[in-house]
């Protein structure tokens, strides 16, 4: 049954939506996988100021509502002298073509300042904050981010791996190098999906 978005009414679509996203990105995956999350280091001497600049989002693992709510995903790193490190979250909506967007305040663990944390800046929707993590970059042509999330009894757990990239669409080769790295660090890239990106190019850069 198709999700009835244009029924709903304008003031409250937004809303409803922005929940949809925020508690599931960067807070519950769609990936489950046995025993309790891995440990996984953040990349070495992590540098805020380098990574900052418009992140494409180039593959990822499944999540229902990234598909559901959009295309052309994009994570603006940002800075600001008044309010410090902060995301804007851009995706064009899947119905009806225009941009949505969505911003967080940002902070970096002191001693591994590759692993951030996240305080949504919506005043019209709940609290919400949340971890990930930066496992490798080279600063311009890929960047891991990863997070995961313990389920009661720590049976299982739930994963989302994001590859991104500065590049509206990146070569073959670097896809690989960045899939090697994530498979080095234990990840699965196999349950990696590609982002058709071809639509994007008009609409972000």
């Amino acid at each position: 049954m198709a999700w009835p978005r244009l029924c709903l009414p304008a003031l409250l679509l937004p809303s409803l939506l922005l929940l949809l996203l925020l508690q599931g990105r960067r807070a519950d995956g769609q990936v489950v996988l046995p025993g309790r999350c891995p440990s996984i280091p953040s990349k070495k001497d992590f540098d805020p100021d380098k990574f900052l600049g418009a992140w494409n989002e180039i593959e990822r693992y499944f999540v229902s509502y990234e598909h559901l709510a959009g295309i052309c995903w994009v994570e603006n790193y940002l800075f600001d002298a008044g309010r410090g490190y902060y995301t804007r979250l851009d995706w064009t909506d899947r119905l009806l073509g225009h941009v949505n967007s969505i911003e967080n305040a940002l902070t970096f663990d002191e001693k591994e300042p590759g692993r951030l944390s996240y305080v949504v800046e919506r005043p019209n929707i709940p609290f919400l904050s949340g971890q990930y993590q930066i496992l490798e970059t080279d600063y311009i042509h890929y960047a891991l981010a990863w997070q995961c999330k313990d389920l009661p009894l720590g049976v299982a757990h739930t994963e989302i791996l994001w590859l991104l990239s500065k590049m509206q669409i990146p070569t073959a080769v670097t896809i690989q190098q960045a899939k090697e790295v994530a498979t080095s660090l234990g990840l699965d890239t196999s349950l990696l999906i590609h982002q058709d990106r071809t639509r994007c190019i008009n609409n972000h850069q």
